[in-house]
């Protein structure tokens, strides 16, 4: 192979591909973007202070602390809309950073 390489241009090279060719130096692998999913507040126990939404592209049931919501913890209800990040925490989804859907 003999591809042609402009000068004065940065590249970035695929990470698997990098490792099938050992280019023998470390490669930076950005974190990537986490979308935002829609769901539904599906239980709430007050008590403990934790929650279930239910939603996402899977319709799949995540938790959540009432301590994540900022300013809007008093304004909790079952079958609420809520939109949040997805993270795997201790093995099994979560929600993140859920904020109240307007």
């Amino acid at each position: 192979m003999a591809p042609k390489v402009r000068v004065g241009v940065e590249y970035e090279i695929f990470y698997g591909l990098s490792k099938a060719l050992n280019v023998g130096r470390h490669i930076k692998v950005r974190k990537g973007w986490n979308p935002r999913y829609v769901g539904t507040i599906i239980n709430l126990n007050a008590e403990k202070k934790f929650g279930f939404i239910r939603g996402g592209d899977k319709q799949a049931e995540y938790y959540f602390k009432f301590s994540e919501f900022q300013s809007e913890r008093r304004l909790l209800r079952v079958s609420q809309k809520v939109s949040f990040e997805v993270e795997i925490k201790y093995g099994k989804p979560r929600a993140r950073e859920p904020l109240i859907y307007r």
